[in-house]
C-alpha cells in the first residue's frame, strides 16, 4: 500500500515539473520552496489543503512564483494547473 502512495506522489510532482518548466515558472526561495509548493499543490488537488489556501491563486502568490513569459503564460499555468486537479 506504502509503495502504491508513494509511486502515486511520484507521478503526481513528475507532473507538476512538467508543467513548471512548460510555462517557464521560477519560484523565488529556490528548490526548497519549489517543493513546498508541489507538495501544496499536491494536497490542494486531494482537497486536504488548509481552507485559507484552498484557492489556486493563494498558493501560487504564497510560494512566490514567477512565470517568466508574463500574464498570458500565467494564465494558462492557472488552466492546466485546474485541469491537472481535475485529472
Amino acid at each position: 500500500m506504502w509503495a502504491v502512495q508513494e509511486s502515486k506522489l511520484g507521478e503526481e510532482r513528475a507532473a507538476l515539473v512538467s508543467l513548471f518548466s512548460k510555462h517557464q515558472i521560477a519560484v523565488k526561495g529556490g528548490r526548497a520552496q519549489a517543493e513546498a509548493l508541489m507538495d501544496d499543490l499536491v494536497a490542494w488537488r486531494s482537497g486536504t489543503v488548509d481552507s485559507q489556501e484552498a484557492a489556486l491563486p493563494e498558493l501560487i502568490a504564497k510560494h512566490e512564483v514567477l512565470v517568466k513569459g508574463g500574464q498570458e503564460q500565467a494564465e494558462k499555468l492557472m488552466d492546466d494547473l485546474t485541469a491537472w486537479k481535475s485529472g
